[in-house]
């Protein structure tokens, strides 16, 4: 018999003869290729994979700031400042065009202030800043009560204090400037009293506040401007008011804080509704003892 040729052992295994082995390596592969023929297929995938591919960077669109915008914005109010950059003693504001943050206004109103802490002006339309001083211009209509405006600024516990009135006209009001314990016309104080009539020819009054139960004149003061000085005498315990330079009663007053007001009552007549008071307080000094 002729002998066939044999293969070899060369010892290792023809793995891909056996259908054990191939069979499943064949279907994974072609688990594979359908999974990525379906995800290729998938809208969703495509997106995706195209705008990653596509994709620019995010436009930025920035905002211009005022200084850059070609029409600035209309600014319609001062903004408010809770502190001032320049610090001014009472009445040297005046002398700068400025009604300074450190007078609190009566009654109170929220009034814009510019940066170096000067109040927007005028206050209420009456009050103003004009030659170094305060200007009072008030012309009030269809009044049904009484009514006071005017500036509180806080005092030394002892101190001289001084300023001189340029009265103008003063008709059914009064001009007020007086000392007292609070910022408020409710409180303990003293008031020098200037009534309505001629201005050339003036007598005062001293006035106890809040009661108004005492009240004392003055005589006559002539002057052919209407410019008088009026001031203050504070002590420990006590005040003293003074007209023309002239020292008046001492009287007890014994709050230890003390605040300066200057400012004015509208309507004094009971059947008239309206009142002009026009005057300038100018010169103020306030000098601790």
């Amino acid at each position: 018999m002729e002998n066939t040729p044999r293969h070899r052992n060369t010892g290792k295994s023809s793995w891909w003869k056996r259908p054990a082995i191939i069979v499943p390596i064949i279907v994974a592969i072609l688990a594979c290729i359908q999974a990525v023929i379906l995800a290729i297929l998938n809208p969703d995938f495509v997106e995706k994979f195209i705008g990653k591919a596509t994709s620019t960077p995010t436009e930025v669109v920035a905002t211009a700031s005022p200084a850059q915008s070609e029409t600035p914005p209309i600014v319609t109010d001062i903004p408010v400042s809770p502190t001032s950059s320049v610090t001014y003693l009472p009445g040297e504001d005046w002398k700068q065009g400025c009604i300074h943050q450190q007078w609190q206004i009566y009654p109170f109103q929220d009034i814009p202030v510019d940066s170096n802490g000067c109040y927007q002006q005028p206050i209420w339309d009456y009050i103003s800043t004009y030659e170094g001083g305060l200007h009072i211009l008030a012309q009030h209509r269809n009044m049904i009560t009484a009514k006071e405006y005017g500036l509180f600024v806080q005092l030394p516990q002892s101190a001289n204090i001084e300023l001189t009135v340029d009265l103008d006209e003063i008709d059914n009001g009064e001009v007020w400037f007086g000392v007292f314990s609070r910022p408020d016309l409710k409180s303990e104080g003293w008031l020098i009293v200037a009534p309505p009539g001629g201005v050339k020819d003036h007598a005062f009054a001293i006035r106890d506040m809040p009661s108004q139960e005492r009240m004392d004149l003055t005589k006559i003061y002539s002057n052919p401007a209407g410019i008088y000085t009026l001031g203050f005498d504070l002590s420990l315990g006590s005040i003293n008011a003074v007209i023309e330079n002239t020292p008046r009663e001492q009287y007890a007053f014994s709050s230890q804080q003390r605040w300066l007001f200057i400012g004015y009552r509208a309507k004094l007549e009971t059947g008239k509704g309206s009142a002009t008071i026009e005057a300038l307080i100018k010169n103020l000094e306030i000098q601790a003892k």
